[in-house]
Formats: C-alpha cells, structure tokens, sequence
C-alpha cells in the first residue's frame, strides 16, 4: 500500500489509523472500511473494534499493520513505540516509550505535572518560548518580540525566568529550547489560555493591517456523552483541526484574502459522585 500520512504527526495510533482510512476512502470514494480491513488482512469486526477503541492492537500484529501501509526504519519504529505507549500496562514501558516519542513529534506536548508551568503563565511567555524556536539569537528575538507588543524590559524578564527554569539554554549570543514538552498544573486553565491566545493573536492580526471582521460565524456545543464515547469525541477534534491545515496549506496566493478564527476547548467534566 502507499503511504499516505506523516506517522510523526500522531501520538495515537488509532487516531492515526483513523485518519489514513479517512485520507484513502476520501481519495477513492468508493474505498470502504471493508475494503481497508482486507488491505490489512484483518476482519472488518476486529478492525471496526480497533478503530472504536473497543479493543486494542497486540504489538506484533499492529506492526505488521504498519509494513503494510508502508512504513519502515525510523517510522515503524516510531509506530512500534505509539502502539507500547497506548497499550503496555507496564509504566516503564510506557515511560521510555514516550520519551522516544517525544524525539520525532513535531508539537510541544502538555503534561499534566505539578512541578512546572511556566510556559502558561502568561500569553508573553508562551510567545517568548515559541519564538526561541524560530528565531534563536538575542537580537532577531527582540526585534521580532518587540513587534508583537514585547519590550525588552519584559522580555528580558521573562528570558531569565525561562533560563532559571531550564526551558531554555544560552550558548554565546543563541538561545535552545531544552525540552519541546511544556507542564501544566490544571487542565481547566489550558482551554481559558488557549481562547486567550487565540484572541491575542486574531487582534493582532486586526491591528497590524488591512484584516477585518467581515464575515463571521459562531458555532457552540455542550455535549452530553458517556466515558466510552468521549475518546471518539476527542478523536473528532483533532481530525477536525488537522483537516482545516490541510485545506489552509492548499493556499497558493502570496497574500490571503481571509483569515479563519478556530477556537476549540475540550473540558472533561467527571460528574460521578
């Protein structure tokens, strides 16, 4: 088979086998989960469980999955350890297959950690510590913080912080981000930081030119569903996210004629008493 998604860009293996069936069937309309279980040489009951997560890939069997779909060297690898990461009851196991993870995946990753989260403590520092790993030596860093609102006074507070805590390095006139993982304490604080975010950046956009709200939509959901179900909700999510990219990646003017405003929080509420 072709291969047809980056298996760097997951950390879930059935998000990932998800969302190559949605890419294969919406390539080829008439491609069916049936027609994708027999590809895999599994039954389309085991695969359907599979993708529901009603059941769980044993490893030898998920690894011969991924030889078929066409991933070897570091990607099969890379899928070896998603499968031990989402499936082993050992916590070594887990651990080590996590940071392995965390060498290939392209995103900074949210743990929940009472250590640190100095990253969200404010939309400065989150900005300060993204920048670090666009534009790493002190002069492009304040030039380009200095733009978006940063002084150098604040910036250089906030520089110090993030070297105390050893989120970032300095060699010479050059900054390093240490570690791409970032720790949050709360997780009901991430989505009121990440609409704070999404905000900051949209009236930014505003400010700095010719972008206006001419069109708008509001869409809003409070879901009501059971445990078993909210994996599928979650998974929905993020496929929704990652197809948006595509389409916006598809963009081949040099200048855009529409900015889209996403904002999407997920909160978890456990109601049981």
């Amino acid at each position: 088979m072709i291969k047809r998604i980056n298996i760097f860009d997951y950390q879930d293996y059935v998000l990932f086998l998800n969302n190559d069936f949605i890419e294969r069937s919406t390539k080829n309309p008439s491609y069916s989960l049936r027609a994708y279980a027999r590809d895999l040489s599994l039954s389309v009951g085991y695969l359907s469980k599979i993708l529901k997560r009603k059941q769980h890939l044993a490893l030898s069997r998920g690894e011969k999955i991924l030889n078929t779909l066409g991933y070897t060297g570091s990607e099969l690898e890379y899928g070896k350890h998603l499968l031990i990461y989402n499936t082993s009851k050992s916590d070594y196991e887990k651990e080590q297959s996590f940071a392995y993870i965390c060498k290939y995946h392209p995103f900074s990753i949210l743990k929940p950690d009472a250590s640190k989260d100095l990253v969200l403590h404010s939309i400065n520092h989150f900005l300060v510590f993204s920048l670090i790993k666009m534009f790493s030596t002190s002069r492009e860093l304040v030039k380009v913080s200095k733009k978006i609102g940063i002084d150098k006074e604040l910036f250089n507070s906030i520089i110090n912080e993030l070297l105390e805590n050893k989120y970032i390095e300095k060699d010479k006139n050059k900054y390093y981000v240490t570690d791409n993982s970032f720790i949050i304490k709360q997780h009901e604080k991430l989505h009121l930081f990440h609409n704070d975010f999404s905000k900051f950046v949209l009236g930014k956009l505003v400010e700095m030119g010719d972008l206006s709200r001419n069109d708008c939509s509001g869409h809003g959901l409070t879901l009501s569903v059971d445990s078993e179900l909210l994996p599928e909700i979650l998974d929905a999510i993020e496929h929704t996210v990652r197809t948006l990219y595509k389409i916006a990646e598809k963009s081949t003017k040099k200048k855009t004629d529409y900015i889209v405003y996403f904002s999407e929080s997920t909160i978890a509420i456990d109601n049981r008493k």
